[in-house]
């Protein structure tokens, strides 16, 4: 391996603030996907049966299927990493990533 690839792996590397940011990231869907299981039971009166995407623990788009609910999502310009997804139900369900 020649010394010029060598710095193309480093140069690839991320740096701290790209660490951190993604850590600041992660803390903020684990703060919404908390502020979802705490609230379950006020959302499902109004949210039964659909899809929730939350951010910064406010519910910022809702549908009845998962598709619509990306599309509101992607029309908004924003990433769907950066939301807690999720199915409220009074059915046992598993939160989606």
């Amino acid at each position: 391996m020649g010394m010029s690839s060598i710095l193309t792996v480093k140069r690839d590397l991320p740096t701290r603030d790209d660490v951190n940011s993604i850590l600041a990231r992660i803390r903020r869907l684990e703060e919404d996907y908390k502020w979802i299981f705490s609230n379950i039971e006020q959302l499902r009166e109004q949210y039964n049966d659909k899809f929730i995407a939350v951010k910064d623990k406010e519910i910022v788009f809702s549908s009845e299927d998962i598709e619509t609910l990306r599309n509101l999502v992607k029309d908004s310009e924003s990433a769907m990493e950066d939301f807690a997804i999720a199915n409220v139900s009074t059915e046992e369900r598993s939160l989606l990533f």
